[in-house]
């Protein structure tokens, strides 16, 4: 009897959970006919949040770069409020070395050897395509038209540029991992 009682309560506070939750949040806009994702407000605030997003992973890349290179990382945003306050108290101050937010050429050599044996049109059947082996809805999300493998090394080469500086080598794991660049 104990065991039919407590299944009986949880299952009604299951109940009452998942009501108040699509009163709350699924009634709202039905009851007040609106899609508040349509609003500049909104739109503004996804924006904001993307910005700051990608403006932290470039400042994560670019310390795992540092770490990487065996060089302190110094965030350039710091370091320029600190010499901006050295300049003022009249102190001599030494230019700032910030880390690479890119891989070096050597570094892009190697990782299109690990991925595609550095063919640039490579197609491997499995959804990645191009010497660094770009699934299509990275390279959309990243700004770019068509496919990878369609594109010249130059725009590749940019592409994995640019999505470095948001990642790190965190698109490219197993290869990463074997050439040591973690």
């Amino acid at each position: 009897m104990r065991m039919k009682s407590r299944a009986a309560t949880l299952l009604v506070a299951t109940m009452v959970g998942v009501g108040s939750l699509l009163t709350q949040f699924g009634g709202v806009a039905v009851s007040q006919n609106e899609d508040r994702t349509d609003s500049e407000a909104y739109t503004e605030a996804r924006a904001d949040y993307w910005a700051a997003r990608a403006a932290y992973e470039a400042k994560r890349a670019a310390r795992a770069a540092a770490k990487a290179a065996g060089v302190e990382y110094v965030d350039p945003d710091d370091a320029a409020f600190q010499q901006d306050e050295a300049v003022e108290q009249g102190e001599v101050v030494q230019p700032v070395v910030v880390a690479e937010l890119y891989p070096t050429d050597a570094q892009l050599a190697a990782l299109r050897m690990c991925e595609s044996t550095d063919d640039y049109t490579a197609n491997t059947g499995i959804g990645y395509y191009g010497a660094y082996q770009f699934s299509p809805i990275t390279w959309w999300w990243l700004g770019y038209a068509g496919y990878p493998h369609q594109a010249s090394p130059a725009v590749q080469d940019g592409a994995v540029r640019h999505l470095y500086s948001i990642f790190g080598w965190t698109p490219w794991p197993a290869c990463s991992w074997y050439l040591g660049f973690r």
